[in-house]
């Protein structure tokens, strides 16, 4: 248990560590590896999440299992069909079907509306959900909001 990174990073007292400290220490451990991880050479994907360590909220957010599957392939970067050989359904391309063929063929920013300059719009959306779950006052609200308009 000594030679750990957590262990190490601990800073050294005789008494025990309460569980503040150990919490603080894995929490700092873990952005550090994080940080480490984005800057890496292969942090292509890692780069397109989050740059803070929380649960994504696709995970908790209200949608069907069809939908939020897609969405966390999307974020490991696994492509519908899978391997290299598949075949974009849009346009019937042999090439490689990749993130970038999917943005450029299905005319994400388009759909969207975010800007060209965003290389990647798809995880740029997912990346603005909120990140806390909304409390019950303000789900009443939205409620009433969406009950008012149908009206």
């Amino acid at each position: 248990l000594k030679k750990t990174a957590l262990w190490k990073s601990l800073p050294p007292q005789t008494a025990p560590y309460d569980n503040k400290q150990i919490k603080a220490a894995t929490k700092q451990l873990l952005n550090l590896e994080s940080q480490e991880t984005r800057n890496g050479p292969k942090s292509k994907l890692v780069a397109a999440c989050r740059p803070y360590l929380l649960i994504d909220p696709i995970v908790w957010l209200p949608m069907k299992y069809s939908q939020r599957s897609r969405l966390i392939r999307w974020r490991l970067g696994w492509m519908p069909n899978g391997g290299t050989s598949a075949i974009c359904r849009n346009c019937n391309d042999n090439q490689h079907l990749s993130r970038n063929h999917v943005i450029s063929c299905f005319d994400v920013h388009t759909l969207l509306n975010i800007p060209h300059v965003v290389p990647d719009p798809i995880s740029f959306v997912l990346n603005s959900l909120p990140t806390k779950r909304p409390t019950p006052d303000s789900k009443k609200t939205i409620l009433e909001i969406y009950l008012a308009s149908t009206y």
